[in-house]
């Protein structure tokens, strides 16, 4: 039995429903939203990834670099 607020005139009012659902989801997901806030706002690690793959870059670049050079002594 649908609730009496999706009822009107007898009708079962699905915008009514509709409406109800879509007011339910949005103040679960700005919950979620708040809920998390400190994930997304921490760029902590994200800093550290970017750091540790320019590093791994440089590296192999260096690498490589005296790779050739020592090829070309021979």
């Amino acid at each position: 039995m649908p609730k009496p607020e999706f009822v009107v005139n007898g009708k079962f009012y699905e915008q009514g429903l509709a409406e109800a659902r879509d007011s339910r989801l949005s103040i679960l997901l700005t919950q979620e939203t708040i809920d998390n806030e400190d994930i997304w706002i921490n760029y902590e690690s994200e800093e550290t990834e970017l750091k540790v793959a320019v590093t791994e870059a440089v590296v192999d670049h260096l690498l490589a670099e005296c790779i050739n050079i020592l090829r070309n002594i021979e």
